[in-house]
């Protein structure tokens, strides 16, 4: 059932174009993420990006939101990390160019799936220390080993993910407290690419 009172025509397209894929991303996972919807707002969702092997973000566990805007699929869905990654600037907007990529007509042909699928892609683009700096690499891999105890300070991705605990080898006894050294790599800022370098890469950070 449609949960508003005045059915637009943009909000019923919002509305069961986000259902639908909502509902191909559970019957359909996808590699290395994990999504779920918020309880409290049915136009936010939460992800976690785990398990990305053999490169700089090994062992790391990359959480962050999904908001699905009111003139979706038009425009995107806002997607933004929230856990250090030092790739993404944190509790930024991703921006989804959709240049040259043979899957992308429109923007309004991005999916959550698809954009994932290029965010994973840009990630794992940076695998050895040649494929950037060596001060990024440390960072990288520096974030990744902290990655769990940054999470792990959050409520909302304890209680939502809590559930998949032993799925992403955490242990359900991690206190938060346990957790109070902030490194400084938290605030720390990853590099911008220049803009030729952006397009190649599908979508551009602000």
């Amino acid at each position: 059932m449609f949960p508003f009172k005045e059915e637009s025509a943009v909000c019923y397209v919002r509305f069961t174009r986000m259902n639908s894929e909502y509902k191909i991303l559970q019957d359909n996972p996808l590699e290395n993420v994990i999504i779920e919807k918020d309880p409290d707002d049915i136009f936010k969702w939460h992800f976690i990006i785990h398990d990305l092997c053999n490169c700089v973000y090994a062992g790391g566990i990359y959480y962050g939101t999904i908001i699905i805007p009111e003139n979706y699929p038009v425009v995107t869905a806002k997607i933004r990390f929230l856990t250090p990654n030092g790739r993404f600037e944190q509790k930024q907007n991703l921006v989804f160019c959709g240049i040259d990529h043979p899957k992308v007509i429109s923007m309004a042909t991005w999916t959550v799936a698809s954009m994932f699928s290029a965010i994973i892609e840009e990630m794992l683009s940076c695998v050895t220390t040649s494929d950037c700096t060596h001060k990024e690499y440390l960072l990288r891999q520096q974030l990744s080993k902290e990655s769990i105890g940054f999470n792990m300070k959050n409520r909302d991705f304890v209680h939502i993910f809590r559930p998949y605990f032993k799925l992403l080898r955490i242990d359900s006894k991690f206190m938060i407290h346990e957790t109070g050294n902030t490194s400084p790599y938290y605030n720390s800022k990853p590099s911008e690419k220049k803009a030729s370098e952006v397009l190649l890469n599908l979508f551009c950070l602000r």
